[in-house]
């Protein structure tokens, strides 16, 4: 009997491994410590404390930690060597596959959040792209949303921009070196027209005073000459 109950046991804690409770994307956001997407540079599996687990390489597109180009993540699972670790309701990822997944930290790692509840891949339908869950791909409140959406959303619950990797300080320097460069060199330029400018006003005006002193002259010549006209 208690051989048997054993045996339920088991069987019941199998099916209770495989049961997921739906969880909000907000809600997934919220307890991350970090938001990635990217596409899957590679999959490999090693020992940490004594068992399986899978680690993947992301080159980073958008994440809510400035300067990431690419990050390490980790989830229980895989195969080394003669050895397979099957974990019901893992991530599953393939090379090359777009994806955007929620992390946390623990010790010197991280680990993606809630299994497969935790990983969303990228699809393109039509001109938008759709972050579909592996879990629950057609659940109405977290299944699928739109990247904008989804950008949206995390800026809302973390305020944070889920932004395009940001380029190192060295390279923004230069960039904004590049940038500026222009801009003086622009401003020399409005410099030396209006330089040019005031030459021109000035000269205008030296014209000017000339023309109205040969007048006054021409007029005081043609008052005299009427004047002494009169008289003879």
């Amino acid at each position: 009997m208690l051989k048997y109950l054993f045996l339920l046991l088991i069987l019941m804690s199998s099916t209770f491994a495989t049961t997921f409770v739906p969880i909000g994307i907000a809600e997934q956001i919220k307890k991350s410590h970090l938001v990635v997407q990217g596409s899957v540079q590679s999959k490999t599996s090693q020992s940490v404390d004594g068992k399986i687990v899978t680690k993947i390489v992301l080159s980073v597109e958008n994440s809510t930690e400035p300067y990431l180009t690419q990050t390490e993540l980790y989830y229980p699972g895989g195969t080394l060597g003669e050895q397979t670790r099957l974990i019901h309701g893992a991530p599953k990822f393939s090379p090359g596959e777009q994806v955007v997944v929620f992390a946390k930290k623990y010790q010197d790692k991280l680990w993606i959040q809630n299994l497969g509840l935790g990983k969303y891949s990228v699809k393109n339908v039509g001109l938008k792209k759709v972050l579909v869950n592996q879990i629950f791909p057609g659940h109405p409140d977290m299944g699928q949303i739109t990247l904008n959406q989804f950008k949206s959303l995390v800026f809302q619950v973390k305020e944070k921009r889920f932004t395009m990797k940001h380029i190192s300080k060295a390279k923004m320097y230069k960039k904004y070196a590049s940038l500026k460069k222009p801009e003086r060199e622009k401003g020399r330029s409005i410099a030396s027209v209006s330089h040019a400018q005031k030459s021109a006003i000035v000269t205008s005006e030296e014209k000017v005073s000339e023309f109205g002193l040969a007048f006054l002259l021409s007029a005081i010549l043609f008052l005299v000459w009427f004047i002494r006209a009169r008289l003879k």
